[in-house]
């Protein structure tokens, strides 16, 4: 901004919010990164970089208590469709770093019921067995070979 000391904090924060919901494609720090770092102390700037690093820090059921808190729903107040669209990012994070997990800890990780879980297991093609939910599998979660390269085979050499 050019104009630091006209800057809009109301706008400021509404895409901040926006940025938030998108934590899928780029972290909130990049936005944080282009303004001023005396707006990143705004009560309502600070509520959401604390948002983003409890859910890029995985700390799921933490997220969820925070922004039923009085002040953060106020910030968040300016963008509809926000649960889903952080359950949506959360769903992706456990993809890709689980193959398969509790029913119960994945409800509790989206603050979900029994119900709506059951939805998102026929949405997505996974398998349950009634406790777990299996993920299908994908490209971080299916066993890679491993590449030989000169500094293995030569300490492989070395033990022989």
């Amino acid at each position: 901004d050019l104009y630091p000391e006209h800057m809009n904090l109301g706008y400021l924060n509404k895409v901040l919010v926006l940025g938030l919901m998108h934590l899928a494609t780029t972290p909130l720090s990049a936005y944080l990164s282009l303004i001023p770092e005396r707006f990143h102390t705004n009560a309502d700037t600070a509520i959401l970089i604390k948002l983003s690093v409890l859910l890029e820090t995985a700390q799921f059921s933490k997220f969820w208590d925070e922004i039923r808190k009085p002040e953060a729903v106020a910030v968040l107040s300016v963008a509809r469709g926000f649960d889903e669209a952080v359950r949506q990012y959360i769903v992706e994070i456990l993809v890709i770093t689980y193959r398969r997990i509790e029913i119960a800890t994945f409800c509790d990780y989206l603050k979900i019921d029994q119900s709506e879980a059951s939805r998102y297991i026929q949405a997505n093609s996974w398998e349950t067995d009634g406790t777990f939910i299996s993920f299908s599998l994908n490209e971080f979660t299916q066993p890679q070979p491993r590449k030989a390269n000169a500094l293995n085979t030569q300490v492989g050499r070395a033990h022989l």
